[in-house]
């Protein structure tokens, strides 16, 4: 599976629309919607293929992604720049690193005392 992030044209309230609904019609799974415009989502690569062939879809990016489209709303420009984040090495440094990492969600943080 891959972890992508799409960016519609302004104005692509409907294919957007259709995008989140097909994606796990598919067997995808949608990880994180930024207003009507950013989109971060996990597919295989037909899907992805796919989703990037659509009508009112700009780009699907699998990289940092430039915020300074003009159509963005603060939202948007939010979701790209968590994006951009969790690129980063330091992210995934400090995620390595981080108190619980790889247990489950929901595990009682005295049973992880070290």
């Amino acid at each position: 599976m891959q972890r992508v992030l799409v960016v519609f044209t302004s104005g692509a309230s409907t294919p957007a629309a259709e995008v989140r609904q097909e994606i796990p019609a598919r067997g995808g799974r949608v990880l994180h919607s930024y207003g009507p415009a950013v989109l971060v989502f996990e597919g295989d690569a037909e899907l992805v293929r796919s989703i990037g062939e659509r009508p009112g879809v700009l780009g699907v990016h699998t990289g940092p992604v430039e915020d300074d489209l003009p159509h963005l709303d603060e939202t948007g420009r939010i979701g790209i720049n968590a994006w951009n984040a969790t690129l980063s090495r330091s992210f995934h440094e400090a995620k390595r690193k981080r108190k619980g990492e790889g247990l489950p969600w929901d595990t009682d943080e005295n049973d992880n005392e070290d």
